[in-house]
């Protein structure tokens, strides 16, 4: 069973009751981690904190609400790293889970490691997927999914699953913040192509905007964030190279592809589980 770590802010109850029902009935024990709301912080006060490379990166401030869901994804990721777990599932406290979730993660994470591929994240909650190359076929209760190699890292937390390499890369990230996370986890990740996602998504949003999410684009405003001079130029900036390495990543796959004369699609094993236990916070 890969470890479970539940990302929810202290007052949002009635998230985590929602959450702790779906994934109890989906037989997965979970562990809290408690977000860190940086809604009322100056970023600034954080030793982590980069503001001139934000300004050059971004083109503008990080706010305290990007703040605090970057230091909740760090706390999700230590905690994995303290557990001494090869694997671990992080969630929003706004997902979906479906019943064979369990089963599924396994499964993916059963044929990387006959396949051998380095990999950091997988993404298993995006609401879209662009520049990728399909790796395996998991066959789930409800419909097929592709196991992908995200060329063009998707830009959601909402469902993810590290590698222990992968998280300690991570957490290493945190003596220079200058990025929300969702924004670096792109940069990185499409940057060493080591990110993978499953499309369609294993677990979706429910509709309302998770609490995690809220803590950033709610306070994104223009009174909020102080904004480079070339604000528009350095954001176009980022997405033209971040799309020029993702083709560049896609087209060396496809070429490796052809060259194989393998374009057949494996399929994951399928795998038993043992039987439900119950959640635990």
């Amino acid at each position: 069973m890969v470890r479970t770590y539940l990302v929810n802010l202290d007052g949002s109850q009635e998230r985590l009751d929602i959450s702790r029902g779906q994934l109890e009935r989906a037989g997965i024990e979970f562990i809290r981690v408690p977000a860190v709301d940086g809604r009322k912080s100056d970023p600034r006060a954080h030793p982590a904190y980069h503001e001139k490379r934000a300004l050059a990166f971004m083109g503008c401030q990080v706010s305290g609400g990007e703040l605090g869901c970057y230091l909740s994804h760090l706390k999700a990721a230590q905690m994995f790293l303290d557990s001494g777990e090869q694997y671990a599932m992080v969630l929003e406290d706004d997902m979906s889970v479906p019943a064979d979730l369990a089963k599924m993660a396994e499964e993916l994470l059963s044929w990387l490691e006959k396949d051998g591929r380095y990999w950091d994240l997988i993404n298993i909650g995006t609401d879209g997927i662009k520049r990728h190359t399909p790796l395996c076929t998991l066959q789930g209760q409800d419909q097929q999914r592709n196991l992908t190699s995200a060329h063009y890292f998707p830009m959601t937390t909402g469902g993810l699953i590290w590698s222990r390499a992968g998280a300690q890369n991570f957490v290493n990230s945190q003596h220079e913040i200058f990025a929300p996370v969702d924004n670096y986890l792109r940069f990185w990740l499409t940057r060493t192509n080591t990110g993978l996602a499953v499309w369609p998504p294993l677990v979706k949003a429910r509709g309302a905007q998770s609490d995690i999410d809220a803590l950033g684009t709610g306070s994104r405003t223009a009174a909020s964030v102080e904004k480079h001079f070339f604000y528009n130029l350095i954001r176009q900036r980022w997405f033209v190279l971040n799309k020029l390495r993702s083709y560049r990543h896609l087209w060396t796959a496809r070429l490796k592809r052809r060259l194989s004369g393998n374009s057949a699609l494996p399929v994951a094993d399928q795998i038993v589980l043992p039987p439900k236990i119950s959640p635990a916070e």
